[in-house]
């Protein structure tokens, strides 16, 4: 209860991410300044900084998930109606943006549509264990979904993001500082004001 009463202002974590790369350490600090020295052990306790900013990711990803789900199902709805009406028209393939062979519409969306293909499972095989948790350096991004999808239920709607490339950066640029970027922290951030925490007249329903 101590914590939960802790007033946090964002600017300090803001402040405190340019000097360490990620918000916790200044988190850490402010709720030590706030509660009883007893106390301070229980603060970060067992847990790294990046697990508390993936469990913060997570948690906030909650409650819009409804909004992906409803959102993904509209989205495969409309690609199934494209292929339905322009599936047989022919498109040219590319190959790192060079021609190759002729494809259809439809093939092209497949793709779209179910990007995870049992093909991949085979670069999580392992030797000595059940499976292994990274494939190749070769179609990275996808054996990490598909290594995820193992986890998720047939019924339930997801998506992997593959934001290795990106999560950080060697020198300060005008988006972040060296270090940890936070990326997509500020696009789901927009996401939920705009279509999850809406007030007044403009606000979507229940």
């Amino acid at each position: 209860r101590a914590i939960e009463a802790a007033q946090i202002c964002p600017e300090d974590l803001t402040e405190g991410t340019a000097v360490d790369g990620l918000p916790v350490p200044e988190l850490v600090r402010c709720l030590k300044a706030q509660i009883s020295p007893e106390l301070h052990g229980d603060i970060h306790r067992g847990l790294t900084s990046q697990d508390v900013m993936d469990t913060a990711f997570v948690l906030s990803l909650k409650d819009i998930l409804p909004i992906f789900r409803q959102r993904l199902s509209a989205l495969q709805e409309d690609l199934a109606q494209l292929a339905q009406a322009h599936g047989d028209a022919a498109l040219m393939g590319r190959t790192r943006m060079q021609a190759a062979l002729p494809i259809t519409v439809a093939d092209r969306i497949a793709t779209w549509r179910m990007p995870l293909a049992p093909a991949y499972d085979k670069m999580l095989k392992s030797r000595i264990a059940d499976m292994k948790n990274v494939g190749t350096r070769a179609a990275g991004s996808i054996t990490a979904g598909q290594f995820l999808q193992r986890f998720v239920k047939e019924d339930m709607p997801w998506a992997h993001l593959d934001i290795a490339g990106v999560a950080s950066i060697a020198s300060e640029s005008a988006f972040a500082p060296k270090g940890a970027t936070g990326w997509g922290v500020r696009a789901l951030n927009r996401l939920i004001a705009d279509h999850y925490e809406a007030k007044g007249e403009d606000a979507p329903g229940e």
